[in-house]
């Protein structure tokens, strides 16, 4: 194709948009912390065992301490206590 630019042009302006996409996310997301969200359970953590993850009204992903009175569906306020670029973890409020 003409005037086409340089894959290499390409790939590096690529990687700056995600790199700033990336900043502007996590300080959005540290805004977050120290709220309260009610998160309904999707449920168990892919990563961790002893956490469940749901959504906020917000559509945030939420990650908090897995207690065994729960089950997904339920839904439980949450305060956030650590942002991450693209989710939430916090301990849920009793």
């Amino acid at each position: 194709m003409e005037n086409q630019l340089p894959l290499e042009t390409r790939q590096r302006r690529i990687a700056e948009l995600i790199d700033l996409q990336n900043k502007i996310m996590f300080e959005r997301m540290k805004e977050q912390v120290g709220k309260v969200f009610d998160v309904m359970i999707d449920g168990p953590s892919g990563l961790r065992d002893n956490q469940w993850v749901g959504r906020s009204r917000s559509n945030h992903h939420i990650a908090f301490h897995k207690d065994s009175d729960l089950k997904p569906g339920d839904t439980v306020p949450v305060k956030i206590t650590k942002a991450k670029t693209h989710s939430l973890v916090g301990e849920r409020v009793k």
